[in-house]
C-alpha cells in the first residue's frame, strides 16, 4: 500500500476507535444501516481493498423506541487479497469461499448493548452489554440480484448469549453512469435467549407500566430499505440510505417496544482504493 493510503487507513481506525463504541451503544445494525457504503467496489490490480468513511443517520434510540435522535456511523472495510476481511461494518472474517458470485464465510463481530441509560423508557432495566459473535455468512450474486444472509452466536454471558439470523434479498441497477439503485427486503429472526435479553422483563424490572414478560424464539421483525450510491469519481463516493421496519411477533408484543414500526435515514461519504 501506498504511504498515504496508510495514512488514511491509520486516521480512519483511530477515529473510528475514538467514538464508534459511544455513537453505536444501543445501534441495532450499522452493517444494514450502511449498506450502500460497501454494496459497491472499484476493480483494481491490488493486493489490498480499502473503503473509509463517515457518515449521520437519524433513528430510534433503541431497538422498539419511539424516540429518535442522530448516530454517528464509521466505515472502515480492509480486505486483503480478497479473502480477509476487518471491517466495522462486515466484523472480521475470512471469505473462505471467493468465487465472483459467491463468498462465504466465519467471521466474528461486534453487538452493541443497550444501557438503561439510553432512554427515560429503560428506567429501572438492566444493561444489557456488548456481545463479541462468532458466527458464518454467504453472498451470492445472480445479475442484478443480491441474496445474502448470516447467522450469528453470542460468547459473552453478559451479552446476549444467543442465536440470531438475517437473510435479505435485493436488486441493483444504474440510475446513471454515476449512480445507481439498490433495493430490498429483509428479515431478523433470532433464539429465545436473544431474544430475553433484548425484549423481555424480568419480575424485578416490571413497574406498573410495565409487565414482566418472557418471549420465545421466532422472527423478530421485516424490513424494507433503499440505498441510492453517487460516485463522485472512481474513488469518492457519496450514499443516501433508508429502511423501514415492521417489529414482529414476540418482539412486537414486549412492554419494552413502543412502536413496533422503526425508520432509518442517512447519509455516508468515503473513500475506495
Amino acid at each position: 500500500m501506498k504511504l498515504r493510503q496508510l495514512f488514511a487507513v491509520g486516521v480512519a481506525v483511530a477515529l473510528s476507535s475514538s467514538f464508534a463504541l459511544d455513537a453505536v451503544a444501543g445501534v441495532p445494525d450499522l452493517e444494514a444501516w450502511t449498506f450502500g457504503a460497501t454494496a459497491t467496489r472499484i476493480e483494481n490490480d491490488s493486493e489490498w481493498k480499502t473503503n473509509v468513511g463517515a457518515g449521520m443517520g437519524f433513528a430510534a434510540d433503541y431497538v422498539g423506541s419511539d424516540d429518535y435522535t442522530g448516530q454517528a456511523m464509521p466505515v472502515v472495510d480492509i480486505e486483503w487479497r480478497g479473502a480477509y476481511f476487518l471491517s466495522t461494518q462486515r466484523g472480521l472474517g475470512l471469505n473462505l469461499v471467493r468465487r465472483r458470485q459467491t463468498k462465504a464465510g466465519p467471521r466474528i463481530t461486534w453487538s452493541a448493548g443497550r444501557d438503561s441509560s439510553d432512554n427515560t423508557d429503560l428506567s429501572g432495566m438492566a444493561d444489557l452489554k456488548s456481545s463479541i459473535e462468532a458466527g458464518v455468512f454467504f453472498q451470492h450474486f445472480n445479475g442484478p440480484w443480491r441474496l445474502e444472509g448470516d447467522l450469528r452466536y453470542g460468547l459473552n454471558g453478559s451479552g446476549h448469549h444467543g442465536i440470531v439470523g438475517n437473510a435479505s434479498l435485493a436488486l441493483g441497477g444504474r440510475l446513471s453512469e454515476d449512480s445507481s439503485l439498490i433495493l430490498g427486503a429483509a428479515t431478523k429472526f433470532a433464539s429465545a435467549s436473544y431474544m430475553l435479553a433484548n425484549f423481555g422483563v424480568t419480575s424485578s424490572e416490571a413497574t406498573s407500566g410495565r409487565a414482566a414478560y418472557t418471549p420465545t424464539a421466532g422472527f423478530q421483525e421485516f424490513a424494507g430499505f433503499a440505498s441510492i450510491v453517487y460516485n463522485v469519481d472512481q474513488n469518492i463516493y457519496l450514499t443516501i440510505d433508508g429502511r423501514g421496519t415492521l417489529m414482529m411477533d414476540q418482539a412486537a408484543n414486549s412492554p419494552l417496544v413502543k412502536a413496533s414500526d422503526q425508520y432509518f435515514v442517512g447519509t455516508t461519504v468515503g473513500y475506495r482504493f
